[in-house]
């Protein structure tokens, strides 16, 4: 919440178009059958968690892990995770724990 409480209407667009840009190479890569350990898929699941480290809160790779499992288990995450990470998360889920390994 300190972060986000100077953030100006134009770091918000900035969010946004980061954000965006990570979940249209996640599908794109989720459409182009990808699998999770290969380095394009790995390297977006990585885009993210530098995402969420630069504009929210720090986010080592065992929190994006945690994050991960999140999407998967809890359903106040299923709803925002499958409009994040697109229909299949399964695949971005299992990216993010092959970053951690």
């Amino acid at each position: 919440a300190k972060r986000t409480k100077r953030y100006t209407e134009d770091d918000w667009k900035r969010i946004k178009a980061e954000q965006a840009a990570i979940h249209e190479d996640a599908a794109a890569a989720m459409t182009a059958g990808k699998k999770p350990a290969d380095r394009e898929v790995m390297d977006i699941a990585e885009r993210h968690r530098l995402s969420i480290d630069r504009w929210f809160y720090p986010c080592s790779t065992a929190m994006h892990c945690g994050l991960a499992s999140l999407y998967e288990s809890d359903s106040r995450f299923a709803v925002g995770s499958k409009t994040v990470l697109g229909a299949d998360k399964k695949i971005a889920v299992k990216a993010f724990v092959a970053l951690q390994q």
